[in-house]
């Protein structure tokens, strides 16, 4: 099974080696128009298309899952960042998530996750950790860690939660441990300090 999406802006990436030189590199980056991702079985050559998909991103060393996340705003059919009502609670609404996707490559199985703002595994794909941003539900943000060897009904547990931005979450090689920074701590104030954040990944906590 391998994916792609509308549009090459580079070589096919190499989960994609073997395939034709039409193959084409996604463009699912952060501010660019979603575009959809094509899912196709190399046995029976069935393409499932999955529309307004904002970015996806496979492990470098696992095939097992991919992890994508939808365009809210193309989901709703419109943006909500002009709406009426008063200002914001953070000043870049842009910053507020949307749904994160973990699919099952061999039997499509789906787990979904509401409000997210960033992903990433780690290189072995032991690990996903994502970061939440909820404009309803402020109570829900937090940085989380989902676990694939307790399969897509698990829940992901959380590391650092409570109102705030989360972001810049990276693993180191080993996929052992995980650093991201927040302004937990400090999110209430005009200019939030944000602060630098360290878990390992059998960790309950950051």
């Amino acid at each position: 099974m391998f994916l792609a999406s509308e549009g090459c802006t580079g070589p096919a990436p190499a989960y994609l080696s073997g395939l034709d030189s039409n193959s084409c590199a996604p463009r699912a980056s952060d501010g660019a128009d979603a575009e959809y991702m094509d899912s196709v079985n190399l046995a029976t050559g069935a393409v499932q298309t999955v529309p307004n998909v904002k970015s996806f991103e496979l492990a470098e060393d696992a095939s097992a899952y991919v992890a994508f996340r939808l365009d809210a705003e193309k989901e709703k059919g419109k943006s909500e960042s002009g709406e009426a009502g008063g200002a914001a609670r953070f000043p870049k609404p842009a910053e507020f998530g949307s749904e994160l996707v973990i699919r099952s490559l061999a039997g499509g199985q789906t787990a979904t996750f509401a409000d997210v703002t960033e992903y990433a595994w780690s290189k072995d794909g032991a690990h996903l950790a994502f970061a939440v941003h909820s404009k309803d539900h402020p109570d829900l943000d937090g940085a989380f860690l989902w676990t694939a060897a307790d399969g897509l009904s698990s829940k992901p547990h959380a590391l650092l939660a409570g109102p705030g931005v989360y972001k810049q979450l990276a693993w180191n090689e080993a996929g052992s441990e995980l650093a991201f920074v927040s302004d937990q701590s400090d999110a209430t104030a005009a200019a939030p300090v944000f602060r630098l954040y360290h878990a390992a990944a059998n960790a309950t906590a950051a």
